[in-house]
């Protein structure tokens, strides 16, 4: 392992200026779901009404991902971003302005809604760049960068939610949300990389569904948020209030491994190890079942974190792999709309069941999920290999293909 793949990536020309701009968009995504709660809170004195706003803008974001994907695919990314940006930061407004004059549930709810929907797609865009600009040695390398800063988006956006609502109060933090996300998109969108992208017209009918190698990606995609959902209201169940800190430990088992797995050069194929990785990843899960109090789980949760990374650079991989031609931004729309659902269907699944069975019924559902999952990869690689993502519409001009 070496750390020369990460220099020669950083070195590719336009890839320092893609990351910046786009991490500085896509770190508010990570924080407008906190902002809202908090200030629908504030403006109903009701933290079920708050929820249930906060759930109004999930659900216009899981809606609308993948018709903005598709549109970037279309039209070229600048035109859907500036466009999203544009009506984004007027719900922004909206939300505002309803939450400080006329905090009606209702109308909270809607702005949310609207708002939720228009969250420019960055971060498919951003993986659309890579799968169009890097060569196959470096694209994992890109990969799991991103999916590394994802991880850190989840745990400072939050944090920077915080600190704003208690040093100036909810309705600042929505601002500064906004306003990150509005500018973020703007300098990304304005990026030559990004000009330069090539719309195509491909993306009409199913899509990307239409591949059954993606579709099958899609639904081991959904279960690893499925699984994540679980192992996280498991934790919960097991320690409590300390329960956050135990996930931060998958976090950090899942940053360690992220890092050595983008150094290497693999030579097994990535549908191979993405199978093989899904095993894992059930098999920390189920070593959870071990935990006796906090530092030995912590323990074990960061041993259990160690599949996370590498798992989702599978799913990136395989993701843009699988798309057909002219679909692989709303493919990765699709991909963050299946981890969104699974996860929150998986949260949803967890408490129940945590009530009624206890956290090791749940940490070992979630166990039986990653694994079923990976059977039915194992059981079906032909789909995800190189030469049946060509023969279901992938032109390959991606990594290896330029």
């Amino acid at each position: 392992m070496t750390a020369g793949k990460y220099a020669r990536f950083l070195r590719t020309d336009g890839v320092p200026a893609v990351l910046a701009a786009g991490a500085l968009a896509r770190l508010p995504v990570s924080m407008y779901g906190l902002s809202l709660l908090l200030l629908a809170q504030e403006a109903t004195g009701s933290l079920g009404q708050a929820g249930l706003v906060a759930a109004a803008a999930a659900v216009g974001f899981a809606v609308t991902a993948p018709a903005l994907g598709r549109l970037a695919d279309r039209y070229g990314p600048v035109r859907p971003l500036a466009g999203a940006a544009a009506v984004n930061g007027l719900a922004f407004a909206a939300v505002v302005l309803a939450a400080e004059f006329a905090p009606s549930p209702w109308l909270l709810g809607a702005t949310a809604v609207v708002l939720g929907a228009s969250v420019p797609p960055i971060a498919a865009c951003q993986r659309a760049l890579w799968w169009g600009r890097l060569s196959e040695r470096l694209l994992e390398t890109a990969l799991t960068l991103d999916s590394l800063q994802l991880d850190a988006f989840l745990i400072g956006g939050p944090l920077l939610v915080t600190w704003l609502t208690l040093a100036a109060g909810p309705v600042t933090a929505v601002i500064v949300t906004g306003a990150l996300l509005v500018t973020g998109t703007c300098v990304f969108a304005a990026l030559p990389a990004c000009r330069a992208a090539r719309p195509t017209a491909s993306g009409r009918g199913l899509g990307p569904l239409r591949s059954a190698g993606f579709r099958l990606v899609l639904g081991t995609v959904a279960a690893a948020g499925l699984a994540l959902g679980l192992v996280r209201v498991a934790l919960i169940g097991f320690a409590g209030e300390s329960g956050g800190l135990l996930y931060t430990a998958i976090g950090i088992g899942s940053a360690a491994s992220g890092l050595a797995y983008g150094a290497r050069d693999w030579r097994t194929p990535v549908e191979r190890r993405y199978a093989v990785l899904l095993s894992c990843y059930g098999a920390g899960v189920l070593l959870l079942l071990a935990g006796s109090s906090v530092p030995v789980m912590f323990a074990l949760a960061v041993v259990t974190g160690l599949a996370l990374t590498p798992v989702t650079v599978g799913e990136f991989a395989l993701v843009g792999r699988c798309a057909p031609a002219g679909t692989v931004a709303e493919a990765f729309a699709w991909a963050t709309t299946a981890t969104f659902a699974g996860n929150a269907a998986g949260t949803g699944l967890g408490g129940w069941l945590t009530d009624q069975a206890g956290w090791r019924a749940t940490a070992s559902l979630g166990a039986l999920v990653l694994v079923t999952a990976s059977i039915a990869v194992f059981a079906r690689p032909a789909l995800l290999g190189p030469q049946n993502a060509l023969a279901e519409g992938n032109s390959g001009t991606g990594p290896g293909g330029r």
